[in-house]
């Protein structure tokens, strides 16, 4: 018969030592994967392929539409760099949008407006009534311009302009006045 020469504490010793490695393997593996970051080349090559009109599964990424069907082996490519990104967290950010371009000039049947440095304004009517003088101050998120101008033979009024329906509103905005005018052409 064999007799063993390990005691039950040194067993019990070696199997605590496996389960601290396990562990500590584990907690690696986890911290690794969690700061992994992506290639620059495979999402240089993932770009690459939306141009060419791959259409990828991760949210947020568009091929470019119309393109030609892509050949099996660059679609095989394109799916591969694809779960590369999928597995290092890549996301794909949408472009921003363009901020708008204030208005230089507004130009209407009735008047040419002329904003100097985005804010100060200078209204000069089609026919011979005296000049106006004003402010207006841009909304990027409205897209609007809102001020005021102050008509010498009249009074101050207050406006609402929406550039991309090339509307002003005066004393008032959207459904709250009478005084609108219509193809405002907004000049950058």
């Amino acid at each position: 018969a064999v007799v063993s020469t390990q005691s039950t504490g040194s067993s019990l010793y070696a199997t605590m030592k496996r389960f601290t490695y396990v562990v500590l393997l584990v907690a690696l593996t986890v911290i690794l994967v969690e700061g992994k970051t992506c290639k620059k080349k495979s999402v240089a090559r993932f770009n690459r392929c939306l141009q060419e009109g791959f259409q990828s599964t991760i949210e947020g990424c568009q091929g470019v539409a119309n393109k030609m069907a892509l050949e099996d082996i660059m679609l095989r490519r394109c799916r591969n760099v694809e779960k590369e990104l999928t597995a290092c967290g890549f996301e794909c950010k949408p472009k921003p949008e363009p901020k708008p371009k204030h208005c230089k000039t507004i130009r209407s049947e009735y008047a040419e407006i002329e904003v100097v440095n985005d804010q100060t304004l200078q209204l000069t009517w089609v026919d011979d009534r005296p000049n106006a003088a004003g402010e207006i101050h841009w909304d990027d998120t409205t897209r609007s311009g809102s001020g005021y101008v102050t008509f010498p033979d009249d009074k101050r009024y207050e406006l609402k302009y929406y550039p991309e329906q090339g509307t002003i509103y005066w004393d008032g905005d959207k459904g709250s006045t009478k005084i609108i005018w219509q193809n405002a052409i907004c000049e950058a």
